[in-house]
C-alpha cells in the first residue's frame, strides 16, 4: 500500500516572510487577486519531458522455452526508484476570499494543505511522485519480453540494447492521473487533471 501524505509540505508560499530551512520557503511579494477574480488552482510541469530509465533481464534459472521467459526490473529500485517517478511540480493557487485548502491526488497518494483562508494567493513547488511503478514496469517488462526469442540463450546479436518510449499517454496509460483541486472560504476552486510527459528509456540489463 502506497503511503498517504496528509502535508503539502513542498509547497512555498510567496508570501513576505523569513525562509526557513527545509521547508522550502520563498520569499516574494504576495499577489493580491481582485475581488471579482474567481478561485483557481493550477500545476505546472516545469522541465523538459521527465525521464525516467528502467533496466530489466529475464529472470534467472528459467527451463523451458525461451519464448516465454518472464523479465524483472533489476534498478532502479526503492528510494532511488521513488526519485525517478518526483516531478517538481509548480503550483500557483488564489482566492479573492481567501484559500481554506489545496489538494494533490494521484500515483503519490494524497497531499493536502490548509491554510484558512490566511492567504489570498501562493505560488510554489512541490515535489510529487507521479507515476505508477506497475504501469511503467509493465511498459518496459513487455518490451524485453517482446524479445525473448532475439535475446534467447545469450546470443544479442539481434536483441537491441535499449527502447524509448516517449509517447507519454502510451507510455503511462496504467498510471493514474494527477489531479489539483481546492477550496476558496466561499466556494470551490474548479479541478485540474493532468497526465505529466515522460520520456521512458527501457534498458536490457547486462
Amino acid at each position: 500500500m502506497r503511503p498517504v501524505f496528509h502535508l503539502l509540505t513542498g509547497l512555498a508560499l510567496t508570501a513576505a516572510v523569513p525562509a526557513v530551512a527545509n521547508n522550502h520557503l520563498s520569499v516574494g511579494q504576495e499577489a493580491q487577486p481582485g475581488s471579482s477574480a474567481p478561485g483557481f488552482v493550477v500545476l505546472r510541469q516545469p522541465q523538459a519531458d521527465h525521464t525516467i530509465t528502467i533496466n530489466v533481464r529475464p529472470v534467472a534459472g528459467q527451463g523451458g522455452d525461451p519464448a516465454n521467459h518472464v523479465w524483472e526490473r533489476t534498478d532502479p529500485a526503492g528510494n532511488a526508484y521513488t526519485e525517478q517517478r518526483s516531478i517538481r511540480w509548480n503550483a500557483t493557487a488564489s482566492c479573492a476570499e481567501g484559500i481554506d485548502w489545496i489538494r494533490i491526488t494521484g500515483p503519490g497518494g494524497t497531499q493536502t494543505q490548509t491554510f484558512n483562508g490566511s492567504r489570498n494567493a501562493i505560488s510554489g513547488f512541490t515535489m510529487y511522485d507521479s507515476f505508477d511503478p506497475d504501469a511503467l514496469d509493465a511498459v518496459c517488462l513487455n518490451w524485453g519480453q517482446s524479445m525473448n526469442t532475439a535475446c534467447a540463450n545469450g546470443d544479442f546479436r539481434n536483441c537491441p540494447p535499449d527502447a524509448s518510449f516517449d509517447e507519454s499517454r502510451r507510455a503511462i496509460r496504467r498510471s493514474e492521473p494527477i489531479r489539483v483541486s481546492g477550496r476558496c472560504t466561499n466556494g470551490n476552486m474548479p479541478p485540474e487533471t493532468y497526465r505529466p510527459r515522460l520520456n521512458l528509456i527501457c534498458q536490457r540489463a547486462q
